[in-house]
């Protein structure tokens, strides 16, 4: 068969291996897209990749109109921030993601130590704790594995971390370094793309904007910012599947005065304007007393909370508009059974709270209604 990929980054074509691996008649006769970044600095790295662990699966021809698996343009990138990388190519090759090898890069160490840092100069998430991450692993071994100018803007963003380097270009040498290694802090990076494959337990800084890499897998921590989960490296398999989606920095935003956003909810008495408050506290306060329940009342908070996010004020925070936030409710309605949603303040399955308005017999002071 031969495959006509697009290659529109290298995570993208290395979380196509685990496929190609379930495709019958190996091995593949592989052809890439020309131009792009991965045609032009990582055709040759992932040649060298491909020969030292798919030899037997995959042969390299030039661009052919001869393509019986097209991927040029397909899995579209609607399907992939819908299912991540690895799913949408298996989807798109007719494979079940739940036949997709657990473990794809063959003849990896059992013996593990240290931890490694990965960070791509995109797909970044700023409410992503690295400096808590720098100080609780600052006791262990780290190594940052990424390209030169990688290194240097990590290392422009947290000038007091100290690392071993590993250049990234070698595919090789960073399986075999992972395969090695406790544990993998990193975005959505080549690097944690070959995580997946050698089966490291993994804490994914994931992008509020795309999804591309979170597919469930075991020991991995996807955070979005918040809660995040940080295990320690010697007894990482141990924890549990956790998901932080919603930065708690969003409950603590403060709107300046006069700005046109706010924390929301809807006026019972002028359904055209929403009532704004620069706090959540400011608007639990009002809303409880509209409604006549208590100020602590969680229902009061969940209610201001949803209507809040129902109509974020992108301009605010750019990476944080209400479709990004939309994204990331996708996102954790598609994980079920062994994640576990901590700390997670809007439940995407569960309605706004129906808080009901006064009525003439009742009073700010009144109990809640039931």
């Amino acid at each position: 068969m031969i495959i006509h990929h697009a290659a529109r980054s290298l995570p993208e074509v290395l979380l196509f291996l685990p496929t190609l691996l379930r495709l019958p008649d190996s091995p593949h006769r592989l052809a890439f897209a020309a131009g792009g970044e991965f045609a032009l600095k990582w055709a040759q790295p992932f040649r060298k990749f491909a020969v030292q662990f798919f030899r037997d699966h995959i042969e390299f021809v030039a661009t052919t109109t001869e393509t019986a698996a097209d991927l040029r343009a397909t899995p579209d990138p609607g399907s992939i921030s819908s299912v991540g990388y690895k799913h949408a190519h298996a989807l798109w090759c007719g494979v079940k993601p739940s036949d997709l090898p657990r473990q794809w890069l063959p003849g990896m160490s059992s013996s593990r130590s240290g931890v490694v840092l990965a960070r791509s100069l995109f797909e970044h998430n700023e409410f992503f704790p690295w400096e808590r991450v720098l100080e609780h692993y600052s006791s262990t071994p780290l190594t940052f594995c990424g390209t030169a100018a990688e290194r240097e803007g990590f290392s422009r963003k947290f000038p007091k971390a100290t690392f071993q380097w590993l250049d990234s270009s070698d595919l090789v040498a960073v399986a075999q370094l992972l395969a090695c290694s406790q544990l993998l802090v990193a975005n959505q990076c080549a690097v944690a793309a070959l995580a997946d494959g050698v089966g490291i337990p993994t804490v994914l800084e994931v992008s509020l904007l795309t999804q591309t890499m979170l597919h469930p897998r075991q020991y991995v921590f996807p955070s979005f910012g918040g809660r995040t989960f940080l295990p320690q490296p010697e007894d990482v398999t141990q924890g549990t599947w956790v998901i932080s989606p919603i930065p708690d920095a969003l409950l603590r935003v403060h709107w300046p005065r006069g700005y046109s956003a706010g924390w929301s909810h809807p006026d019972p008495h002028n359904p055209r304007e929403p009532l704004r408050f620069p706090t959540l506290d400011a608007a639990r306060a009002v809303v409880s007393k509209l409604y006549g329940y208590s100020p602590e009342d969680p229902q009061v908070r969940d209610s201001v909370i949803h209507h809040t996010l129902a109509d974020f004020p992108g301009e605010l925070l750019p990476s944080l508009n209400h479709k990004s936030c939309q994204r990331v409710v996708r996102a954790i309605q598609r994980f079920q059974g062994p994640f576990s949603v901590k700390d997670y303040f809007f439940q995407p399955q569960r309605a706004a709270p129906e808080l009901k308005l006064l009525t003439s017999d009742s009073s700010p002071e009144s109990s809640p209604p039931e």
